[in-house]
């Protein structure tokens, strides 16, 4: 008689793999919300697997988050703004299960529409206009070496207002259902 294997056939696999989409892995620990937040992936209509706070052995933290999205792929404007979440980041592109394109993220130079200026008189606040911020004090070397650990690393300028602040100071607008 055959003995029973103790070992799972998924061992190590804590979320099932996807078919088609994309999986954003190496994501800052605390920052995975964050990425569903401005990506308005709460309110996408297919599946999405959330892993927070992972063992990673690549993350000086020694923790990751990690998000499993069916059936999307992103858009270049959005992997900007999962590089400014989180600059340490990869993107695993999935077809047919097969991870087709695996890329680490960039942080871009500039970042439209996604945030609001929290300066109360700034004219993106008053008018039909998109707010728009120029990437300033990214420590290079940190991101170089892909160890950056907090959102304090990335300073914005609003190109309107000429006002800095630290990225988490940015308003995130509110994602309807329409919009997604």
């Amino acid at each position: 008689m055959e003995k029973a294997s103790k070992t799972p056939a998924y061992e190590g696999l804590m979320v099932k793999r996807i078919q088609n989409g994309t999986v954003i892995d190496h994501i800052l620990p605390g920052h995975g919300f964050k990425v569903v937040q401005m990506l308005g992936l709460d309110k996408f209509p297919d599946t999405i697997a959330i892993l927070l706070n992972a063992k990673s052995d690549k993350l000086p933290t020694g923790r990751k988050d990690l998000i499993k999205v069916s059936n999307r792929v992103f858009t270049e404007e959005e992997l900007n703004i999962i590089a400014v979440i989180s600059p340490t980041a990869t993107i695993n592109v999935v077809e047919n299960s097969q991870v087709i394109k695996k890329f680490g993220v960039k942080i871009p130079k500039k970042i439209i529409g996604f945030f609001k200026c929290p300066n109360n008189k700034c004219i993106t606040n008053h008018e039909d206009h998109p707010a728009e911020f120029s990437i300033k004090n990214v420590n290079s070397e940190d991101m170089k070496n892909r160890s950056a650990t907090t959102l304090h690393t990335v300073r914005v300028k609003c190109e309107f207002c000429e006002r800095s602040f630290e990225l988490d100071q940015l308003i995130i607008p509110v994602i309807t259902q329409e919009e997604v």
